[in-house]
């Protein structure tokens, strides 16, 4: 394997094929500088202003908000760009869904592993976190990788996926139940998480959570992640 993984990840790319590949966890461990270039805070909403405007249900970007309904449930409320700084002071992180489509250089980037990973599709999300912002425990129809450009973070994750193959995205309420976050038609969510580990990640790190595997995140320290969402073949 070559040409972006291995730049990216130097030797470890293999390894990270092959937990695509299982449904595993992979955890690696980089330098300050692995990831410099890829993207910072500046490039981050230059992107965002070339986004459209709050055309549809779900916003293309916007601050993560957890409760709003009183169900303990977390969502992403549109915002402006100009109210970034405002959200982040108030303690939420800014969530940017595709950010690779509107930045030139996130897409080739994102184009290039999704080859060498024989992977069916993909993109980059973007987290921009104030230190002490939460994403509560969820787990997602895509793998997970993140890329930990700036700032710390501690996550709490399952090796293996709760629910294969989910139809959804999933939450727990605020009575400890699972709750699909879109209709799945004949299928029960999956049990709470159990057996999570703990890592705390800074820059340069990389971890891939699988499809459907709890997780939940804290930023230790205001910092900026892009989260490789990839649909595996």
């Amino acid at each position: 394997m070559s040409g972006v993984c291995e730049r990216l990840l130097g030797h470890a790319a293999g390894e990270l094929a092959a937990a695509l590949v299982r449904g595993e966890a992979w955890l690696d461990r980089g330098a300050a500088g692995r990831f410099a270039g890829l993207c910072d805070e500046a490039r981050l909403l230059a992107a965002l202003r070339r986004m459209p405007g709050q055309w549809q249900a779900s916003p293309p970007f916007g601050a993560i908000v957890t409760d709003p309904l009183g169900d303990g449930l977390t969502f992403t409320e549109a915002i402006a760009v100009d109210e970034i700084e405002a959200w982040l002071a108030r303690g939420h992180t800014i969530c940017a869904d595709d950010v690779s489509e509107f930045d030139a250089g996130l897409a080739a980037v994102v184009e290039a592993l999704v080859r060498e990973l024989g992977c069916a599709g993909g993109r980059f999300n973007a987290y921009l976190s104030p230190a002490g912002a939460r994403t509560p425990m969820h787990f997602d129809t895509r793998v997970s990788t993140t890329l930990q450009l700036t700032g710390r973070k501690r996550w709490r994750y399952q090796r293996t996926a709760a629910a294969a193959n989910p139809g959804a995205n999933g939450q727990i309420d605020r009575f400890g139940d699972t709750q699909w976050m879109a209709p799945v038609a004949d299928r029960e969510p999956p049990p709470p998480p159990s057996g999570l580990e703990v890592v705390e990640l800074g820059p340069g790190d990389l971890l891939c959570v699988p499809a459907g595997a709890w997780h939940e995140v804290e930023a230790l320290e205001r910092g900026l992640a892009l989260n490789l969402s990839l649909r595996v073949a």
